[in-house]
This record gives structure tokens, C-alpha cells and sequence, in this order.
């Protein structure tokens, strides 16, 4: 009867192998993984106080962004009951380009008189991303009078 031995250079090359394949899978696992492909919006709250200002009797509505690459839009206005509704879309930053980390203050300008009450809200969309007409994407957003 003949007994089959291994040798040790063959066991140690398929060790090897069945390493790096698991190794491999488990990288192409991660990159797959739903986790990184979604939306991360635990701070965005922290980006939707505004101030309103005084801006030769209209209305400007003052925007802070976390770093000078976002892109602020005004998408226009909706008279309520007993308020102005102002719908403004925040972009995020190109993820090709690396911008400093200071916030920054964006203005969008109104034609609403100064002095009447307004509500802006706020959509964060991604770079690229192209706008829904849809007022479920806007969020309220915290107004602070300005102090002046």
C-alpha cells in the first residue's frame, strides 16, 4: 500500500493560496458592503440653522456649510397661511477636490419684504446629484434672527 505524503513546499504554496483567497474575498466583501454606499446624515442637522438678514429690505437667509466647497441654490419661495416658505438646496463638495474644513457662510438672496415671517428649508443633495421636485426632501430649518 502506498501512503501519499505531502511535501512541504506543496502544503505551504496551498496555505498560502487558501490565505489570500480569503483575504481577497473578505476585501471584496467590505467594498461591497450597503454601509458604505449610503447617505451618512447623522450631522446634517448641525448645517440647517440659518439667520435671516436685512438686505436693503428684503429678506436674506444666511446659510452656514461646513467647508467652502458646498454650493448653496435658491429654489424659490411658497406664500403660506400667516408665512413665507423658502426652499434652498445645499450640494455637497466634489469628493475629487479637497477643501479646508472652515465653515462658511452662504447668502440667498429674497424678494420677500424683511420683517415678514419666513421658514426656510433645506435639501442636501450629493455632488452630481440631479434635484427632485419634491418638497418631502427639504427639511425645516432653525432660524436665528440676527442680532445687529
Amino acid at each position: 500500500m502506498q501512503r501519499l505524503t505531502r511535501t512541504p513546499l506543496r502544503g505551504r504554496r496551498e496555505y498560502a493560496l487558501s490565505v489570500l483567497l480569503v483575504l481577497s474575498m473578505a476585501i471584496i466583501a467590505s467594498c461591497n458592503s450597503p454601509k458604505r454606499l449610503q447617505l451618512d446624515t447623522s450631522g446634517a442637522e448641525s448645517y440647517l440653522e440659518t439667520k435671516i438678514e436685512d438686505l436693503d429690505g428684503d429678506t436674506v437667509v444666511v446659510v452656514l456649510a461646513p467647508s467652502a466647497g458646498w454650493k448653496v441654490r435658491h429654489d424659490g419661495n411658497r406664500r403660506d397661511k400667516d408665512s413665507f416658505s423658502i426652499f434652498i438646496t445645499m450640494t455637497r463638495p466634489d469628493p475629487k477636490y479637497a477643501h479646508a474644513q472652515v465653515e462658511t457662510e452662504h447668502r440667498v438672496g429674497t424678494t420677500i419684504d424683511f420683517g415678514e415671517p419666513v421658514q426656510p428649508y433645506i435639501r442636501i443633495l450629493l455632488h452630481g446629484e440631479e434635484p427632485v421636485e419634491d418638497d418631502d426632501l427639504y427639511r425645516p430649518a432653525r432660524v436665528r434672527m440676527n442680532a445687529e
